[in-house]
């Protein structure tokens, strides 16, 4: 032992001359959290390890594998409609979020910050289209002004200005008592000790979190009570535990591809590199998988080749519904589906 030095460095290759006796609590790790073959010699009774620097202490600690938790789950649309009502039943304002991120495709750390001078035009009597200015809140954000879904931006201003959106418990959003003015955030939040709320704060990430985990426990109950019952569910298949703030923007991009939007467009809405969109957030769904292999081997089979008595002229010309995708059949007299193509 150094003179002077009552306790070394526990990282056993450490050169430096360092007493670590005294040092902050950051730089200490408990002897079960270690890697004792990279350690020096401990005592039995020891029941934590010192270090002189932060890099000695993570190189000693054990690092243990992460669960995977796998990426979010795009919803369809008939989800996300069911999900915005369970939300709307106990907390409005997470459901005024849910679409909002929805609408503009972006991020929850991006979209809980909006305030009301981001809009423009949001009074349905306005000449212009309705519109968001959205600022670069965050590293991530990409600024960007892109249109408003016509529908939301009537919907805003609806629950916004005459008639509130409210919640069975008793809740709503606006909430009682907030203002709306241009710096003021839509979604106000709360001080510290999440009593008292703050109108000048916009409302947490994690808060918003919580809300969706009580949505998927309530979505979750519905979907066992379905299936006890011998009935369907929306969500019935459907991962919960990949139900998060992220799962809104995959959402947006994916209803949106499916629609065949250019990714060109899509990435100017959701302020996401081309690249990144299809790398990420675009998920090749079963219906989409369907059109697509019934676009590309149409007329494969010859004539007459895996056909029923229901499949023939005649009794294609009474089907109300395609039989690919599930289209409704607008016209009887119409020879293809006009969503996926597919002969009816």
């Amino acid at each position: 032992m150094v003179k002077g030095i009552q306790v070394k460095c526990g990282y056993k290759k450490c050169r430096k001359a360092v007493d670590v006796k005294n040092v902050r609590g950051s730089l200490t790790a408990s002897k079960a959290k270690v890697d004792l073959s990279l350690c020096r010699t401990l005592r039995s009774h020891c029941k934590s390890v010192k270090f002189c620097s932060e890099a000695h202490r993570d190189l000693c600690i054990t690092k243990r594998p992460k669960g995977k938790r796998g990426g979010r789950e795009p919803l369809t649309a008939d989800q996300f409609a069911k999900l915005f009502l369970t939300l709307q039943s106990f907390a409005p304002w997470a459901a005024v979020l849910s679409l909002l991120q929805l609408c503009i495709g972006d991020r929850a750390d991006c979209s809980r910050q909006c305030r009301w001078c981001w809009f423009k035009s949001l009074d349905p009597e306005s000449k212009e289209p309705a519109t968001i200015k959205i600022p670069k809140v965050n590293r991530k954000t990409v600024p960007r002004e892109i249109p408003l879904h016509e529908p939301f931006a009537k919907f805003l201003w609806q629950i916004s200005q005459i008639k509130c959106l409210e919640a069975s418990n008793g809740g709503q959003w606006p909430h009682h008592g907030q203002q709306i003015g241009p710096n003021k955030p839509l979604l106000p939040g709360f001080d510290c000790t999440g009593q008292k709320r703050v109108w000048s704060k916009p409302i947490s990430e994690r808060a918003y979190l919580q809300n969706l985990a009580a949505a998927s426990d309530i979505l979750g109950r519905e979907v066992a009570q379905a299936t006890l019952e011998g009935k369907g569910h929306v969500f019935t298949g459907f991962d919960l535990t990949k139900l998060g703030t992220h799962s809104m923007k995959k959402t947006a991009v994916t209803l949106m591809a499916e629609a065949q939007v250019s990714f060109s467009i899509i990435s100017k809405i959701t302020g996401t590199s081309t690249e990144m969109l299809q790398k990420s957030y675009d998920v090749p769904t079963v219906s989409r998988q369907s059109r697509a292999m019934a676009s590309a081997y149409q007329g494969v089979l010859p004539e007459g080749l895996g056909s029923s008595q229901d499949s023939t002229p005649a009794s294609r010309a009474t089907r109300k519904f395609c039989g690919m995708c599930g289209m409704a059949r607008g016209d009887l007299k119409q020879q293809f589906c006009t969503q996926c193509g597919a002969r009816l």
